[in-house]
């Protein structure tokens, strides 16, 4: 196995003048191309819809890290502070141009409906969506938006409101509502994401983050997107009574919350199909007899 570490092209301040705020076009003709494609394929078997949805553009903190590098980002928290809000800003304006030109080409769809993918792992649907004044062309706030900062995962509340979430605030403020974090512990910034964000609705509960402290800041306001770790699951040999306890935990720990299940980053059931199934089924029964406590 090698190891490797990552070259980023923004290595001297003066780099920062190289870059631009992006632009961007939507290939209608390349879009239709290519449905007809997959409906030659497809067709008969599936249905073939064009997906319209945006990517996250909430996550550019990410596009930070590729430009100047994880490590020299941390330093640059101290020793160049600026030169990283000078980064953020442009990526903050590279990412409202992107809605800008997504919002004005039509080439946005609803993304409220069961079967859509809510963020970084869940379901869409709700009746919230879309805004007042639907028309039939959607908007940015008839829509879900995400944001999470994974990046930013080892840094204090102070730094990862000031170098992330001040600047997701604003894109994130013109979606109807928003669907934070991933694999990042947010227990120590849900006050900051709660005050800062207030059309958030909805929060990465990742396998390390204080279920506690998570459940106590969310209560009965925000959907508790609980994630356990895939590693009970994915195993070579599974400890399902030790499945079925962490999820009785969370049952006990997120009670009156509004509490959604996600089984995900499972990279492999080292060929046994049937895992998914259990667990689903052992979250049923979970559910069945807290209810009935």
């Amino acid at each position: 196995m090698n190891a490797w570490h990552w070259d980023p092209p923004l290595k001297e301040e003066a780099d920062f003048e190289k870059l631009h705020v992006r632009t961007l076009e939507v290939d209608w003709e390349q879009t239709e191309r290519d449905r007809r494609e997959a409906e030659a394929v497809f067709g008969g078997i599936l249905r073939v819809e064009v997906d319209n949805s945006p990517r996250p553009i909430g996550q550019f903190p990410r596009d930070l890290i590729d430009l100047r590098g994880l490590d020299q980002m941390m330093i640059d928290m101290y020793d160049s502070p600026g030169l990283l809000h000078r980064i953020m800003s442009l990526l903050l304006d590279s990412a409202m141009r992107e809605l800008d030109c997504l919002e004005a080409a039509g080439a946005l769809r609803p993304n409220n409906k069961p079967e859509d993918y809510c963020g970084t792992g869940g379901v869409g649907c709700t009746d919230l969506l879309p805004a007042e004044g639907f028309d039939g062309t959607v908007r940015a706030k008839d829509l879900w938006g995400l944001a999470e900062s994974q990046e930013f995962t080892g840094v204090g509340p102070d730094q990862f409101h000031e170098f992330s979430i001040r600047y997701q605030a604003k894109l994130m403020a013109r979606y109807g509502l928003v669907y934070y974090g991933c694999c990042e512990a947010l227990h120590p910034h849900l006050d900051n994401l709660i005050e800062h964000i207030p059309n958030l609705r909805a929060v990465s509960i990742a396998p390390w983050c204080d279920r506690a402290i998570a459940a106590e800041k969310l209560q009965d306001r925000y959907l508790y997107y609980w994630k356990p770790n895939p590693a009970l699951t994915c195993a070579p040999a599974v400890n399902w009574d030790a499945v079925r306890t962490n999820i009785d935990e969370t049952l006990d720990i997120a009670r009156g919350c509004c509490l959604a299940m996600v089984l995900k980053d499972t990279h492999t059931f080292c060929g046994d199909a049937a895992r998914p199934g259990k667990w689903v089924d052992l979250c049923r029964r979970a559910v069945d007899a807290a209810m009935a406590c």
